[in-house]
């Protein structure tokens, strides 16, 4: 009986110790994280998510290829992925009893085949784009058109009207300004005469005098009156002309761009009529 009961005691004072040292050995911190290293590729031009192989560097030394899966001490690591001349450079924490994760993205060199076969492809789309566009604008830029033309053609008789006004407002300007300057010669000519006439004694050159004063106030009537004429009448039309210029329509901006009018423009055509005009009085007096 005796020898029973200090079995059954060995057997859980065993039992106790073999508890402890298991606690123990729980109770102990690891010392290691686990570091996972992915990488994928993503082509050129076309973004295109493709599986890549890439080199895995840890601290500049070169440790496998991925996927790359190892345990490191607890600190701060510098892991560089390289692939195809593209790198990337990542720095991790590496905490012990917990797992870090690096998935690398990395870009992948197309063939020149490959490229001209993207750029073409792109520019199909952009020309199909380009051409469902103008399909769907189409109406407005008719619109336009119509607006345009009905808007081109009263500018035209618009200022047609007034480059005619213009110029010939302007002739007629002049020319009275000249049958002005005339009445003034002529009313320098007539004081003369009539000072020579109050002078004269003798009977023929009272009467040469007198035919002279008379058909120097019949041209001094006749210029007064055409020159207030031409004057007036040359003011009037280029007031009218300008009027006309004034409320000449603009034409309508094109939907999609700004217009861009002409060097030679229909405000051109008063300017060129005014000096035709001018070297034409001149060529005339």
């Amino acid at each position: 009986m005796k020898a029973l009961t200090l079995r059954i005691c060995l057997i859980m004072a065993g039992l106790f110790w073999c508890s402890l040292v298991l606690a123990q050995e729980n109770s102990v911190q690891p010392y290691y994280g686990d570091v996972n290293v992915t990488a994928s590729g993503l082509k050129e031009l076309t973004n295109e998510s493709v599986p890549l192989v890439a080199n895995v560097y840890i601290n500049g030394r070169f440790v496998g290829t991925t996927p790359y899966m190892d345990g490191l001490p607890g600190g701060e690591y510098q892991i560089r992925v390289e692939a195809n001349g593209d790198s990337r450079l990542y720095p991790i924490n590496v905490i012990p009893g917990k797992n870090c994760s690096v998935d690398a993205l990395l870009t992948v060199p197309i063939s020149d085949e490959e490229r001209v076969a993207v750029q073409r492809r792109k520019d199909e789309a952009a020309a199909r784009r380009q051409a469902e566009q103008l399909k769907a604008f189409q109406p407005v830029i008719e619109a336009w058109k119509r607006e345009d033309a009905a808007v081109q053609q009263k500018r035209k008789s618009l200022l047609t009207a007034s480059g005619l006004l213009l110029a010939s407002g302007t002739v007629m300007t002049i020319a009275g300004i000249v049958f002005a300057v005339k009445f003034n010669r002529q009313d320098d000519n007539y004081q003369s005469a009539l000072s020579q006439f109050e002078q004269a004694t003798a009977p023929e050159d009272i009467e040469a005098n007198r035919d002279y004063l008379q058909g120097l106030q019949t041209d001094k009537k006749r210029n007064r009156i055409f020159a207030g004429i031409f004057i007036s009448a040359g003011i009037t039309a280029v007031v009218t002309s300008l009027v006309l210029m004034g409320i000449t329509p603009k034409r309508p901006k094109r939907p999609d761009a700004p217009f861009e009018y002409s060097a030679i423009s229909f405000r051109a055509m008063p300017f060129a009529a005014t000096g035709a005009g001018g070297i034409s009085l001149a060529a005339t007096f």
